[in-house]
């Protein structure tokens, strides 16, 4: 059996995965990105999986670099998905005028407006909104606020040596230069595709990702 431990982007849930075919893994999702205290991950029993394969999204990438090392070197792959380890950055992330103001402004029409930008035409987002959201708009807002705030520590960037990093082209919300411009610096394969940035409802296996 194998094993993919998935790092969700904000905002979102294990309901916008659903549709990928987990067969042959285990699929853990981490989300809600509130304290990053990452016991259940810890907790995980690495040695009874045959391939052990992390993947990252959007926020989500920040997230899992801040795993320690040990726990992060324990996958055999490491998949980052439009995202960066700099995720508020005006060259390798979010610039941060406009992270600031979609936290400073969020509102549920703004977040709304948000998920139609992640989704980058009408059809993804009538897709995305069939999705069941089980957590409340404070839920969401506190977590963008904590991911500002993590990222404003000076201790906060270490960077990890990922595998791969994926890259749509069509990204509205995290531009595809800033990710370039961040994993080419890392020395980091790139993989760039023809999509926007929130591309799971078209994903019907996990090893299209691999």
């Amino acid at each position: 059996m194998n094993l993919i431990v998935f790092f969700q982007g904000w905002g979102l849930t294990p309901k916008h995965i659903e549709n990928i075919d987990s067969k042959d893994f285990d699929v853990f999702c981490y989300y809600e990105h509130q304290n990053l205290m990452f016991k259940e991950v810890s907790q995980i029993d690495f040695l009874k999986y045959d391939k052990k394969i992390l993947i990252a999204f959007s926020l989500g990438v920040y997230a899992a670099s801040l795993l320690s090392d040990s726990v992060f070197n324990s996958f055999d792959l490491k998949i980052a998905i439009n995202g960066t380890e700099k995720p508020v950055d005006n060259k390798f992330g979010i610039a941060e005028n406009i992270f600031k103001a979609t936290l400073n402004n969020l509102s549920v029409s703004s977040l709304e407006k948000f998920n139609f930008r992640m989704c980058a035409s009408k059809q993804c987002y009538e897709s995305f909104k069939q999705i069941e959201n089980s957590r409340s708009f404070s839920s969401i807002s506190d977590e963008l606020s904590f991911f500002y705030r993590l990222t404003c520590r000076k201790d906060s960037y270490k960077p990890k040596n990922w595998t791969k990093a994926i890259v749509s082209s069509n990204d509205l919300i995290f531009s595809a230069i800033n990710q370039k411009n961040y994993w080419q610096q890392q020395n980091v394969e790139i993989n760039e595709i023809d999509a926007p940035h929130y591309f799971f409802s078209k994903i019907d296996s996990w090893k299209n990702l691999f």
